[in-house]
C-alpha cells in the first residue's frame, strides 16, 4: 500500500467551490450565513477529498509524494492514488531518481480509478516515492460532481438546526453521482 503525503504541507488545499456560487446554489443573498455557509464548504472538503475523504480522489490540482516502503514481492503493478492523474512527476528508487524508461504509468485516463504504476525491472524489497501531480484544473472539475457537491452542502445547511428528534439521512442522489454510479430520476 502506497502512504500519500502532500508536497505542499502547511498550504491549505485548492478551494473546490466557491463561497459566492455556494451562495447563489443556495438562494442566499444576505452575508449573515457566510461564515456558517463556508463552514459547510470546508466540511465537504474535508469529507470529500485528498488521501483521507470518502472519495479517495483529489478534486483541483495537487502535487503528491507516494512512498511505499518495500515493494512488495510478486507485485507487477502498484495504484497511484487520488484520481483523476495528471503526471508523474519523479520516481525514486532507494533514493535515487530514476528515468521514465524504467517504468509504465497505464490508466492515467480515468476520472475513477486510480493509475498504476509498473517497473520495467524488479523494484522487489526496494523503497519506491512517486511525485506525482493529480486532480481537475480550476473550473473543469466535471459537471455532475460539482452539482453533487453542492446538493450535500444545500442538504446540511437546510437541515442545520438540531436533529435530535428525528434520523437524519445523507444525501443518496448525490453520493450515487459523486461515486459514478446510475441515479434514476422520476418524470
Amino acid at each position: 500500500m502506497m502512504n500519500v503525503i502532500s508536497n505542499a504541507p502547511g498550504s491549505p488545499a485548492p478551494v473546490f467551490l466557491d463561497l459566492d456560487e455556494v451562495k447563489a446554489w443556495l438562494n442566499v443573498a444576505a452575508d449573515d450565513d457566510d461564515t456558517l455557509i463556508q463552514g459547510l464548504i470546508d466540511a465537504a472538503q474535508r469529507r470529500y477529498e485528498g488521501p483521507s475523504g470518502v472519495l479517495g480522489r483529489t478534486l483541483l490540482r495537487q502535487v503528491w509524494t507516494g512512498r511505499i516502503e518495500e515493494w512488495p514481492a510478486c507485485t507487477t503493478s502498484m495504484d497511484i492514488p487520488l484520481p483523476p492523474l495528471v503526471s508523474v512527476d519523479e520516481v525514486r528508487v532507494d533514493g535515487v531518481a530514476v528515468a521514465s524508461s524504467t517504468y509504465t504509468v497505464f490508466g492515467a485516463n480515468s476520472d475513477m480509478i486510480p493509475a498504476k504504476i509498473k517497473p520495467v525491472s524488479d523494484w522487489t524489497g526496494s523503497e519506491v516515492e512517486i511525485d506525482f501531480t493529480a486532480g481537475y484544473e480550476s473550473g473543469s472539475m466535471p459537471k455532475s460532481l460539482k452539482t453533487a457537491l453542492l446538493q450535500v452542502i444545500a442538504g446540511w445547511y437546510d437541515n442545520r438546526a438540531a436533529q435530535a428528534d428525528r434520523e437524519t439521512h445523507d444525501n443518496d442522489q448525490a453520493d450515487k453521482i459523486m461515486f459514478g454510479e446510475t441515479v434514476e430520476y422520476i418524470v
